[in-house]
């Protein structure tokens, strides 16, 4: 076998093993119904192989199938065939092993290598000498088809479809398959999420009983919270692919990226009432989607419904999915060239479901359904491979045409090398060609990420550079434009549903480009000079103690993101350290605002060796400061620095919580951070300790009032009272500002309709104090010191405000990168600079006046929207309204964020204000009793 597959015997421990097969045994066959029509009319196999019926010891379809049975058969074919080839591209956070089986002809397979180096020169049209020798390859070499299967965990089908087409592809003897064979090399990965899909077949097994039950209302149908649909931290893999946030994805991302396929199939399914959609999508379109897409929808769907129609089953194309969003997995899959396929299925949750007509919908017919989509659509391309490679090469070809020479992204950051560095490896993770500059550099002129163009722009040695004229320029430009904008032809049709409350024609977010999201100074030109470039390699920060036996204490910056994993190692090790609350020069050295001052003396127990540890694990170097006597800024003495607090750190969890937003939180604090956290089921709330605990986080989640409940609410209160950071955000930022509920001062602007003046008059204040200048002859001499605008008095219409309100609610963003401005003088803008891009998708408004503090306030109408849909409405209701507010309550603090700061685990800008808020945040902004 080729040594660029090596096949593994990817076996679970048999202890393991034993121990499920005993739990499997209890499992009915409630899937099976009395369907029992064959997988494939073609009945004719190698009789040397077993199907999956007789190795797996039950009828394939009667119940879902678990990850280790799949890993088993696919090892047994392994090991058993030559035209196979199983390989491990990564584990799941739990440890489950990912898998794609490769499956070709014998002769293919003997040949995998130069297949392989010969698609590699398509994809990268400038390895090849001249057109001859790319239509040669084109016309010798087999295609390369992905198929993927289960990436959510309760889209249960096409795992199970993933085994049967594994045996008909390996074992299959008629015409059909050997056509597929010949033309095609096949790579299955069966199961994308095991993590989420064993949670929910443990779900589905825990309230399955010994009467078959058709009700899809039934628990043995739906699971219970956190579900099935995301991996161990409940994220939504299907969200990831260029993010690429999680283990799943880095490493399927990987092996696709390292075959090149030119065909890719992302299989799901739907509501249980539903029948089976696949693309055509309908509008609105990706702007930088490529042309021959739509033919190669038109042939396959029309090759699939054949397909369907000869069993007589019921489908649909367009629908409600359209094709915006750039991080599904056939979405994803279109902008790196390929044919990328959606399948929807309605599910049967390994039972089976009574229909509206009353029609029986069994588990093994919705395996039949993915299987022979699966086939469908894999003759449509065997028999077509040539036109398939021939666009596949022409569109990369297009992609590092002289047209696209110097055009270019830019990123630089001057004090944070983590975020620039985790931008770099995020983008290099899909072969993106990303350069650094080896000198400073100008550039002559280029478009920045507010959208103003700049002229003479340096940007600093060690910058990334990512040139567009490279195969992969489609996907650079969807994931790194500031500013993707849709037809109008299809924000029309938007707006008219808008407009008559039939729902959105969107089914995802409008905005998602990483430059926004990791928040460093980004640029595009076409104009990029001709410089000495290196290839990317990420710059690990060397940490060192800088000094020895100082007199004083030690200092540590706050600018780098690494900063907040030190400073969690410090506390958790019980040293004492003090946060400025502005910036300060030193001994030569200058220190930004939350930067960490360790004093000796309070710290006499403290080993050096610790911070050796830290500063070399981090990269951040720890200066010695040897005087408290600063040569700018406030002196280390001064109450200008405050002792930080050890977070201990509740998040609630459970219904009705968002798995989605619980999860992102765990993940950061837990995964990232490092740091410990209890989950709290809020079911439990009333009468849970939480004395022990000084930091909340309440994520997004509805109806929090009722299942708190006044005495839930009371208790609440009370902690914060004594002390607690309570942090929330989105709905249950919502939730404690409502008036009713009476936690927040903070309100939502639907309640103050009628105090709305209140409030511009306090912002007003605000901005005077900003921008104030004093005339010193009148202040000296007599005379009026402000020049204030007369306060304009209106007689305004309750009934039009309203009105306006309700409008703008209605056109609510559905998920817009909107700018906010932030107060250079709060502690929990530590690190973010003056402005900040945050994900904005919400209806909910949040009105703040003082004594609130307003830590980050969205931008005036003109300068609020920096990509993704914005309607007018929308943007006159949001603007300069409140996004992140501090306040204090009792000896505690409320901490509200109108949105998800860490939106889809890669929002680096906005996720840095969630860590100020739960690492600074116990000690900058609570009371505390000096111990007795």
């Amino acid at each position: 076998m080729s040594l660029v597959i090596k096949k593994s015997l990817l076996i679970y421990p048999i202890i393991l093993s034993l121990s499920f097969a005993q739990s499997y045994d209890n499992e009915s066959a409630h899937g099976l119904g009395d369907y029992n029509i064959p997988f494939f009319k073609a009945d004719s196999y190698h009789p040397n192989v077993q199907p999956p019926d007789e190795f797996l010891g039950f009828t394939l379809g009667s119940r879902p199938v678990h990850h280790n049975e799949v890993i088993d058969y696919y090892n047994y074919l392994d090991k058993l065939l030559d035209n196979t080839a199983l390989t491990q591209y990564g584990y799941t956070y739990e440890g489950k092993p990912l898998v794609y089986l490769m499956i070709s002809s014998k002769k293919n397979m003997a040949n995998i290598d130069n297949i392989k180096k010969s698609i590699s020169m398509l994809a990268d049209p400038r390895t090849l000498d001249d057109a001859k020798t790319a239509n040669k390859i084109i016309k010798q070499t087999p295609a390369i088809a992905w198929m993927a299967y289960a990436i959510h965990g309760d889209e249960i089908s096409s795992t199970d479809a993933a085994i049967q087409l594994a045996y008909q592809l390996a074992a299959g003897t008629d015409p059909a398959t050997k056509n597929i064979l010949k033309n095609l090399v096949v790579s299955i990965d069966p199961n994308e999420n095991p993590d989420g899909r064993e949670r929910y077949l443990q779900q589905l097994l825990q309230w399955r009983g010994e009467i078959v039950n058709s009700d899809a209302n039934s628990l043995d149908h739906s699971g219970f919270w956190p579900y099935g649909r995301g991996n161990h931290y409940l994220f939504d893999l299907n969200r990831d692919w260029f993010a690429t946030v999680h283990p799943e994805t880095k490493g399927k991302v990987s092996a696709i990226l390292d075959w090149n396929p030119q065909f890719l199939v992302d299989s799901h399914e739907m509501g249980s009432m539903d029948t089976y959609l696949f693309n055509p999508p309908r509008a609105p379109y990706n702007p930088y989607m490529p042309q021959t897409i739509f033919k190669w929808w038109d042939k396959i769907a029309k090759d699939q419904a054949a397909a369907f129609d000869e069993y007589g089953w019921s489908y649909y194309t367009g629908d409600w999915n359209e094709e915006v969003y750039p991080g599904y997995g056939s979405s994803w899959g279109i902008y790196i060239g390929l044919v990328g396929i959606l399948y929807e299925q309605a599910g049967a949750d390994g039972s089976i479901v009574k229909k509206e007509d009353g029609t029986i919908t069994t588990y093994r017919e919705t395996v039949h359904h993915q299987f022979i989509s699966s086939m469908a659509n894999l003759q449509t391309i065997a028999n077509q491979k040539e036109e398939l490679l021939q666009d596949y090469y022409n569109n990369r070809k297009k992609a590092v045409s002289t047209k696209n020479a110097g055009k270019a992204f830019v990123f630089s950051s001057k004090s944070n090398r983590t975020r620039l560095n985790e931008l770099g490896e995020t983008i290099k993770r899909q072969t993106i060609e990303v350069y650094t500059n080896k000198n400073d550099l100008r550039l002559p002129k280029a478009i920045n990420s507010s959208g103003e163009t700049v002229t003479r722009q340096n940007i600093p040695a060690g910058s990334l550079i990512i040139p567009l004229n490279q195969p992969l320029n489609i996907l650079i430009k969807n994931i790194l434009s500031f500013d993707i904008r849709l037809d109008t032809k299809s924000m029309e049709k938007e707006r008219k549903k808008l407009l008559k409350n039939q729902g959105s024609t969107l089914y995802d977010v409008t905005a998602w480009s990483l430059s926004h999201a990791y928040g460093t100074d980004s640029y595009y030109t076409e104009v990029m000079p001709k410089i000495a470039m290196d290839i990317f390699q990420p710059v690990q920060n060397q940490g060192n103690l800088i000094g020895k036996n100082p007199k004083y204490g030690w200092a540590i910056k706050s600018d780098d993101d690494q900063f907040y994993h030190l400073v969690g190692r410090l506390l958790e090790n019980k040293v004492k350290v003090w946060c400025a609350k502005e910036s300060f020069n030193i001994e030569g050295e200058y220190f930004p605002r939350g930067s960490i001052v360790i004093r000796n003396n309070s710290n006499k127990s403290m080993k050096l060796g610790l911070l050796k540890k830290l500063a070399a694990k981090y990269g951040i170097d720890i200066f010695a400061i040897n005087t408290a006597l600063a040569t700018d800024g406030p002196d280390l003495g001064s109450s200008n620095f405050t002792m930080l607090i050890e977070p201990k750190i509740a998040i609630i969890s459970g219904p009705p919580t968002s798995t989605y937003s619980f999860g992102a939180t765990w993940h950061l604090i837990d995964y990232n951070l490092k740091s410990r956290a209890s989950l709290i089921n809020i079911m439990n709330f009333g009468w849970q300790d939480l004395n022990k605990y000084n930091v909340m986080l309440l994520p997004n989640g509805r109806s929090m009032k009722r299942m708190l409940g006044d005495s839930g609410i009371k208790k609440l209160k009370s902690w914060v009272d004594n002390g607690g950071t309570l942090i929330s955000y989105s709905n249950s930022a919502a939730f404690l500002a409502d008036s009713s509920v009476n936690i927040s001062s903070v309100k939502l602007r639907r309640q103050v309709l009628d105090k709305l003046d209140s409030y511009d008059n306090d912002l007003s204040k605000l901005k005077e104090a900003e921008s104030f200048s004093i005339d010193s002859v009148a202040l000296w001499e007599g005379g009026n010191i402000y020049a204030l605008d007369e306060v304009k008095k209106t007689n305004k219409n309750n009934d039009k405000i309203k009105e306006l309100d309700q409008l703008g609610r209605k056109f609510r963003p559905q998920g817009a990168i909107l700018k906010v401005n932030m107060d250079q003088e709060h502690w929990l803008t530590v690190g973010c600079g003056e402005s900040i891009p945050v994900l904005y998708n919400t209806g909910n408004v949040l009105m703040a006046k003082k004594p609130v503090n307003v830590a980050g306030r969205l931008a005036d109408e003109k300068n609020i929207r920096l990509g993704g849909l914005l309607w007018p409405e929308a943007k006159t209701r949001i603007a300069e309204t409140a996004w992140v507010t501090q306040e204090y309550h009792g000896k505690g603090q409320i901490i509200l964020f109108a949105t998800e700061p860490h939106f889809r685990g890669y929002f680096k800008a906005s996720e840095r204000v969630l860590l100020n808020a739960i690492y600074l945040g116990p000690g900058m902004g609570t009371s505390h009793s000096v111990e007795w």
